[in-house]
Order: C-alpha cells, then structure tokens, then sequence
C-alpha cells in the first residue's frame, strides 16, 4: 500500500533526525554545576505551552537559590514522596520498609493518592497524605510538584517499583549544586516519540505538532528518566501542575506510549534543560547499576513483586544477596513493625 503525502513528510523528517542524531548525538555527560536562571527569554525555556502555542509567562528573576547552611543530616528539612493508587497501595508499604530499614531513612514520607482512597493505615502509622485529583495513575507524579512541599527544603521522589540498597541520606548533598537532579536515560528525546509511540507517530499525529516541538526543543537533547526525582521544592514555580498539565495536553497527540501516554516526557519538556545527571549512578535503571548505586528502579515486566525464576533478568539483587521478590515480600511482610500506629 502506498504512502500518503503526510506519511511521506512524516518519514522524511523522521528519517531526518534520525540522520541528525547518529551525526551529532548531544553529549550525555554531566555538566559543570550551576545555578539555574529561569530567563525571560521563554524561546529557549522549556515550560509548558498553552493549547493556541503562547508560551507561558516566565518570571524574570533567577531562581532564588537558598543560601543558608542546610545540614543535610537533618531528616527534618528532607521528605521523600511516594504515589500509589490502590492497586499500587502494597507496593508503597514494601518500599517505604526498605526506606526505612536498608535506607536507614528517619525523615518524612508523604504518599500521593488519588482523591477517594482509603490510605487511613498509612496515615495512621506517620505516613503523610495528598489527595490528588486526577484521571490516570501515571500522571500522579505531578502532584509532587504541588507548593505545599516547599515546607520542606528537599525531597526525592521514587516510583514504586525500585528497591533500596543502602542508606539514602547522602542523595540529598546533591542538591548543593543543582535544584533538579535526575538519572539520565540512554536516548535521547526523539526516541519518546519515535520509538514508544510509533502508531501515533507514523499514521496519526498531525505535522503541526512536530513541527511545534522541533521549533521549541531539539530532539537530539538527552532524556531524563522521571522514577527518581531529587529536587529543591523551593526552586518549582506555583503553577507547576498546570504547566505540567498543559504540556500533557499539548503533546497527547504523540505520547501514546501505553496508550494513554506517560508522565516522563511531560515532565522532561516542561522542565527541558533544567535537571543534571545524578553523579556516579547513586540512584539508576537496575541495568545500569553502578558501584554507587543506592536505589534501583525495575519496572514494568521486572518488578520487584513479579516472583521471577533463577535465571531470568532482575532475579536477584547482588547487593541485598537475596532474589528481588524474597526483598518485596521480606519488606511487606515487615510493615506492622516497621510502621506502628503512632496517630
């Protein structure tokens, strides 16, 4: 069958980018720390757009660093966040066990839910609560963004699908340097859309929307992945949810990854150019471990509670020198104790 005009255009540009990336492929290595500026100049900064294109308004002031002395051993000022619907609820109660036993983590948690779930035994047991009002469980994630965490000065977002393998207290030096920390992907951010979302990509997408995106973004800039998040809260603008919520909107067309698109390449074109890399692989796909590695991200068809066979990827974890699954279910089985009702 042949190719309709549109297609045709499609793959030449495509085909472009591709050329363009083994050519010049943008370096992955870690740059120089520096301080962020959020520029007036919104052509090159990588906030959401609204449906008609105007870009929104971005405040002309830098970002206002905080320079006081923060000791980073106070587990007051830090906070990690976890999301979870109900699904996910036991998923949350094995991780937070291995934030607190192998994490050695003394500090806050807070569990993103939807509006609507019964988190009361997590609330009861000292785990803080937000409801979040949304539509799919992958855009939760959002919602740690929302102001009310700049009560704290730093916090870490993980999935719930990654494993603890050493004390997670010193991720939060990073954040000395930069105000957004994240583990870099492999591939750059062309791929979302070329690779994950390839129907939409070739046969529906209209040519507006990659031409929208090239003008804004380069494709060959490398991609964040959004399982570990490090951050200052005092460094994300107010209207960061709806600035996340409109880029979803904007790009929905072309992120079809799972169907209904998810919040990873949402989340690195609003924030483009805004994270660096996590040094020495402290935090990373369970592949990808390095020497350093504290937390492992498995996802999808490696999760920790998928009860693998001797043998098959992410069996074990060489660290914890026991089988992922027997970690999960040790962890879960452990959540009465670790976390006694305290409220």
């Amino acid at each position: 069958m042949s190719l309709s005009k549109s297609d045709k255009r499609k793959l030449r540009k495509l085909k472009k980018w591709h050329q363009s990336q083994s050519e010049n492929p943008m370096p992955l290595t870690r740059p120089e720390p520096k301080s962020p500026s959020y520029s007036t100049d919104v052509s090159r900064v990588g906030y959401a757009t609204s449906q008609t294109g105007t870009k929104w308004e971005v405040e002309g002031q830098k970002e206002r660093r905080d320079r006081e002395e923060v000791n980073v051993n106070n587990f007051s000022e830090s906070v990690i966040i976890l999301a979870a619907d109900t699904a996910y609820l036991s998923h949350a109660k094995s991780l937070l066990v291995g934030c607190r036993t192998c994490g050695d983590w003394r500090g806050d948690f807070v569990l993103i839910v939807p509006s609507g779930t019964d988190a009361e035994d997590f609330d009861r047991r000292g785990v803080n609560i937000l409801h979040a009002e949304t539509d799919d469980c992958f855009y939760q994630k959002f919602h740690i963004f929302a102001p009310s965490f700049r009560k704290w000065k730093r916090a870490l977002y993980m999935d719930c699908d990654v494993l603890v393998q050493d004390t997670i207290q010193p991720l939060f030096a990073e954040l000395d340097e930069h105000p957004l920390v994240a583990d870099v992907e492999p591939f750059s951010l062309f791929h979302t859309f070329t690779y994950w979302s390839n129907a939409a990509t070739y046969d529906n997408a209209p040519d507006e929307i990659y031409d929208w995106l090239w003008t804004n973004y380069d494709p060959r800039y490398r991609q964040y992945n959004t399982a570990f998040l490090l951050f200052r809260p005092s460094s994300i603008p107010t209207d960061a949810i709806d600035r996340l919520r409109c880029m979803r909107q904007k790009i929905a067309p072309i992120n079809t990854h799972v169907i209904r698109g998810t919040d990873q390449p949402v989340i690195n074109l609003t924030f483009y150019r805004q994270f660096i890399q996590i040094p020495k692989k402290m935090f990373s796909y369970w592949e990808h471990e390095g020497p350093e590695s504290r937390l492992l991200h498995y996802c999808s068809g490696y999760a920790p509670w998928i009860d693998k066979k001797s043998g098959m990827d992410a069996f074990g974890n060489p660290r914890l020198n026991s089988p992922c699954y027997d970690v999960y279910t040790q962890n879960l089985s452990r959540w009465e104790e670790v976390f006694p009702v305290c409220r």
